[in-house]
């Protein structure tokens, strides 16, 4: 597997996983106030400053599992592409391992928003 399409996957496993990680823990002290950039931004969690404040409390450890599949992807897929270099199944794997920790990452914030809009829906419940 060509080096670059390594690195490339990995940075952007290393990325998705710092931000999720730095949301989460902006969300548990608080700091993620409603904002048009960062934060699960549904119609419910958008609505008013208590429904983001509930939604994404719901959502944290969400944020935070979401930031831990990424980063656990992006050194499997290291691993298996020094492991699997040269091999015949190499590349295939390695290419698979990438897929599957972004697919589960996609999969892990799907449910937080699902969660994150619940939770703000309980506030308002005709959002």
């Amino acid at each position: 597997m060509p080096v670059g399409a390594v690195i490339s996957a990995v940075w952007g496993l290393a990325v998705l996983a710092v931000l999720l990680v730095v949301m989460a823990r902006a969300v548990h002290s608080g700091g993620l106030e409603r904002n048009s950039l960062m934060g699960v931004r549904t119609r419910a969690t958008t609505h008013c400053d208590e429904c983001w404040r509930v939604g994404h409390r719901a959502a944290q450890p969400g944020l935070r599992r979401a930031g831990w599949v990424a980063a656990v992807a992006a050194v499997v897929g290291v691993v298996l592409a020094v492991v699997g270099s040269g091999r015949s199944w190499g590349e295939v794997v390695t290419l698979t391992a990438f897929g599957a920790g972004y697919a589960g990452v996609v999969a892990v914030l799907l449910h937080v928003t699902v969660v994150a809009g619940r939770a703000a829906r309980a506030v308002h419940p005709r959002r």
